[in-house]
């Protein structure tokens, strides 16, 4: 994918972003619109209050699995630049060409779904194929498990939810949500322009 995984990482934290600073409004208004911005896995145990599990894992689980595979592409074209700004990432670029490595990482994948990890991956220079499945079944399961829990914390979720849904945390959700979003673009186009300048130089 080369550069474009730069704008689908963009993208991905301008839908985050954009569901965190309406994040009063839409859990009251289209609670299905937040989970389609913002698959993340606190908010789809929140919303087991307002939506059905069914929808919640029909909706989160392809666009959760697009977002790992979309920082794994990132990780892929970047290559060790990028993976050595995250703190898992710095940790795994020194061990990143020992075959045992890649195996611990698809694996983790099936317990643990996270953005240093896919970036890893892709640094490596993991298959493909390998590691979308292993992501598909990861997301799959923890979604199931996130949407059970959930439906257990029900009660308390529809208290939290009518709490924050009311206007007033509006400014907080906004403020928050744009500086988050403008520190993550900051990083990535700065450490992108970099992993490209040495893609340049390497073909030089």
């Amino acid at each position: 994918m080369g550069a474009w995984s730069v704008l689908a990482v963009l993208g991905i934290l301008a839908a985050s972003q954009t569901g965190l600073a309406l994040f009063p409004l839409l859990t009251s208004y289209a609670p299905l619109a937040l989970l389609a911005l913002r698959p993340q896995p606190e908010i789809m145990v929140l919303l087991t209050a307002r939506l059905s599990p069914i929808v919640i894992v029909l909706v989160a689980v392809p666009l959760r699995l697009l977002i790992h595979v979309s920082y794994y592409e990132l990780g892929r074209w970047g290559g060790g630049r990028l993976v050595s700004r995250t703190r898992a990432g710095a940790w795994a670029l020194k061990a990143l060409s020992r075959p045992w490595l890649g195996v611990v990482l698809l694996v983790s994948c099936l317990a643990h779904q996270s953005t240093p990890v896919d970036m890893a991956l892709g640094a490596r220079g993991s298959r493909r194929a390998h590691t979308v499945i292993a992501l598909l079944m990861g997301v799959t399961v923890s979604s199931i498990l996130l949407v059970w829990l959930g439906t257990e914390l029900a009660p308390l979720s529809a208290e939290l939810l009518a709490t924050l849904g009311e206007h007033r945390f509006i400014a907080l959700f906004g403020v928050i949500a744009l500086t988050t979003f403008a520190l993550s673009t900051w990083q990535l186009v700065r450490t992108a322009k970099a992993a490209r300048k040495e893609h340049l130089d390497d073909e030089a």
